[in-house]
């Protein structure tokens, strides 16, 4: 009977120490899940808080952990290895879309950066469009009032200013080119009536 008693200690001890892997496999396996869970939740936390770097790192990292429990033996859960692959390819598809949203998000925004860029050119060129038509008006001032060396001086600028700015690409580009020409023959018209005087 003692030998017995012996024998069964002896088997049970002997399957403890075989059996003792395979929990330390399980629990090993439990807590892989639990922090590719743990990380793959985070990942959608940071997302919604609109933090899309943080989140990707923290999708990309999950997804090594799913990988890593998709490939391991003896786990508790018949179905970690299924459920794994397939979060793997959730964290790998959620990558791709925040990478998605960030490129238009991007593109986005250069397109609003061109657009400011844009109106503020044509305001520049409105700015000096002006400038330019206030140097006229002077001229034609000093031309009605006879004075005609600062009437050429006042054309001159005109056009010179016009011509800073004249384009046969855009309309203002395209009276400016008329304007600076006109600004020109009235800046030879006071020349000949300085001459007549």
């Amino acid at each position: 009977m003692n030998g017995t008693k012996n024998m069964f200690v002896f088997v049970a001890a002997l399957l403890l120490v075989l059996a003792h892997p395979l929990y330390v496999s399980a629990d090993i396996c439990d807590d892989t899940m639990d922090e590719a869970k743990r990380l793959y939740n985070s990942a959608m936390a940071a997302s919604e808080q609109k933090q899309q770097a943080r989140a990707i790192q923290l999708y990309e990292t999950a997804e090594k952990y799913y990988q890593k429990a998709s490939l391991m033996k003896n786990c508790r859960c018949p179905k970690i290895e299924k459920s794994s692959k397939a979060n793997v390819q959730l964290c790998r598809e959620n990558v791709s879309n925040i990478k998605r949203y960030l490129e238009s998000q991007r593109k986005y925004e250069a397109q609003k950066e061109a657009q400011v860029q844009i109106v503020e050119a044509q305001v520049k060129v409105v700015e000096i469009y002006e400038q330019a038509a206030s140097q006229y008006n002077q001229g034609n001032s000093y031309a009605q009032s006879g004075q005609w060396q600062n009437a050429i001086n006042a054309f001159e600028n005109a056009a010179r200013i016009w011509d800073s700015i004249a384009s046969t690409q855009t309309e203002n580009g395209n009276k400016a080119i008329q304007n600076a020409k006109q600004a020109r023959e009235l800046a030879a018209l006071a020349r000949q009536r300085m001459g007549q005087k």
